[in-house]
């Protein structure tokens, strides 16, 4: 249940905000002008939904993910829902931290609502989202997180793989 909601937040919260929002701007306003305003928030709602959307599917196959392990580089990934306003929030902290690593590590982003995503999160028992696995180079799980992992502990962690 708890997986449910917390992969669902931004849909269940919009679901619940909505008769409220109506409740309240229907006492203020005719109907037809309250409905003209939930349909404009609706599309407020999807354009910042899209805008926000982590939309870096990298790896989409399993033989994407798998060809990720022939770079001889360590491994961030991170599973997100867009549906989830935590992975949504993180999202540019996530571009930061990849910006910041540059070369020195591959960051891959899996949408836990794909067939891949499934798999992954089964396969690394990651039962929240946003969920990060680093890996060494050649495949061996280093850690598991589910807050994004410092800049400086994913440096000490490379410099230790290669020596």
């Amino acid at each position: 249940m708890y997986a449910l909601l917390n992969q669902y937040s931004f849909f269940i919260i919009g679901l619940l905000g909505l008769p409220i929002i109506w409740l309240v701007v229907s006492r203020f306003f005719s109907w037809q002008t309250s409905a003209i305003f939930l349909l404009l928030l609706l599309v407020v709602v999807g354009i910042f939904q899209q805008t926000r959307s982590v939309n870096q599917a990298n790896v989409e196959t399993q033989s994407d993910w798998e060809a990720l392990f022939t770079s001889n580089k360590p491994i961030l990934l991170q599973l997100y829902s867009d549906y989830w306003i935590g992975c949504l929030s993180t999202k540019s902290a996530v571009d930061r931290l990849e910006r910041r690593l540059g070369s020195k590590w591959i960051v891959a982003r899996v949408d836990v609502h794909s067939s891949l995503g499934l798999s992954l999160k089964k396969s690394y028992s990651v039962v929240s989202v946003p969920g990060f696995v680093m890996f060494e180079s050649n495949g061996q799980v280093i850690d598991k997180s589910y807050s994004l992992p410092d800049y400086d502990r994913l440096i000490s962690i490379e410099s230790d793989s290669s020596q």
